[in-house]
C-alpha cells in the first residue's frame, strides 16, 4: 500500500508538471505602474477567465468595463469581449438594473505570469501583476509551502515523490550582506529553509536543510503567486529532477518574532546556498 500511495504522489506530481509548464498567470489586480488611476482585475475558474477594467471616458468620468472566456493554459493569449456597464444601483439607493453596452474585442498577450500586453479597441498597454502586499518581490515566499520532487524511477510501482512542507516567516542576512527569506519545517522547526529571488532569469531559489545536514535543493522555480516549477536536487551530487512548489497559506503576521530558524544553516561550514 504505501508504494502505491507513492506512485499516485508521484503521477500526481508528474501530472501538475505537465499542466503548469504552460503558463498561469497571476490572477488579482494588473496595472501599468506608470499610468495609475487605471486597473485590470483577472480571475479564472476552470477553463474561464474573468476580465474586469476599471477606467475613465472622455471626459474623465469613471467607468468599468467586464468580459469573461475561455483561457487555455497551453497558449499565452486571452481574448473576450467587453461590455461597458452604467444605470447601476448606487450605495443607499434601490436596486436597478445595470446596462451593457459592447465595448469590442479586448485581448491580452502574457510574457509571462505576471506581464503582458492588453490590447483594447484603439490602443494597447503594457500590464503587469500589481505587488501590493509584499515589499520585493523576493518576499512572494512568505508563508507555507508544499515542496515536491519526483526522485529517480523507485520500485517496481515507479517513481517516488520527496518533498517537505516550509513556513517562510522572516529573513535572514548572511555576512555577505545577501538578505534570505527564511523559515523552517512546519511541523519540524529543525528543518531550516532559505530562499531568494533573482532578477536576471525571474526565478526563485529555495535550500531546505534537514536536522542530519542533508540538502534539498530547488532552484529555476518560476510560476505564478501560488504555484512554481523548476527543478530539485537531494544532496550534493544529485542529479536534478522536475519539482513544484505549491502555496498552501499566505504569511500569518501572528508568527513574527519567532526565532530566525534558518540562522543555523550558516553554522554548517560544509553549506553555502547553491545557484
Amino acid at each position: 500500500m504505501p508504494n502505491l500511495i507513492r506512485s499516485l504522489c508521484a503521477a500526481a506530481l508528474l501530472f501538475s508538471l505537465g499542466a503548469a509548464h504552460a503558463l498561469t498567470p497571476s490572477l488579482g489586480i494588473w496595472w501599468n505602474p506608470n499610468e495609475s488611476g487605471r486597473g485590470y482585475e483577472l480571475d479564472r475558474q476552470g477553463g474561464t477567465m474573468s476580465l474586469a477594467m476599471y477606467a475613465y471616458d472622455a471626459t474623465g468620468r469613471s467607468t468599468w468595463y467586464l468580459g469573461a472566456g475561455p483561457f487555455d493554459l497551453n497558449q499565452t493569449v486571452f481574448e473576450t469581449d467587453a461590455f461597458n456597464y452604467s444605470g447601476g444601483q448606487c450605495f443607499g439607493c434601490a436596486y436597478s438594473t445595470p446596462l451593457g453596452t459592447e465595448f469590442g474585442t479586448v485581448s491580452i498577450d502574457f510574457s509571462d505570469a505576471d506581464h503582458g500586453v492588453l490590447t483594447y479597441p484603439g490602443g494597447s498597454v503594457p500590464i503587469e501583476h500589481f505587488n501590493y502586499g509584499y515589499a520585493s518581490k523576493q518576499d512572494q515566499l512568505l508563508g507555507y509551502w508544499s515542496f515536491s520532487a519526483v526522485i529517480g524511477d523507485g520500485d517496481s510501482n515507479g517513481p517516488q515523490t520527496l518533498g517537505e512542507f516550509v513556513l517562510f516567516y522572516s529573513h535572514f542576512t548572511a555576512g555577505d550582506g545577501t538578505v534570505y527569506v527564511s523559515g523552517a519545517g512546519f511541523a519540524d522547526p529543525s528543518v531550516t529553509a532559505l530562499g531568494s529571488y533573482s532578477a536576471v532569469d525571474d526565478s526563485f531559489t529555495v535550500d531546505v536543510t534537514l536536522p542530519d545536514g542533508t540538502l534539498h535543493h530547488y532552484d529555476q522555480l518560476q510560476g505564478s503567486d501560488n504555484v512554481l516549477i523548476g527543478q530539485s536536487s537531494y544532496g550534493v551530487d544529485s542529479t536534478p529532477t522536475s519539482a513544484v512548489a505549491t502555496r498552501v497559506e499566505y504569511y500569518a503576521p501572528q508568527l513574527q518574532g519567532q526565532p530566525n530558524a534558518a540562522a543555523s544553516m550558516f553554522d554548517r561550514p560544509a553549506h553555502t546556498m547553491k545557484r
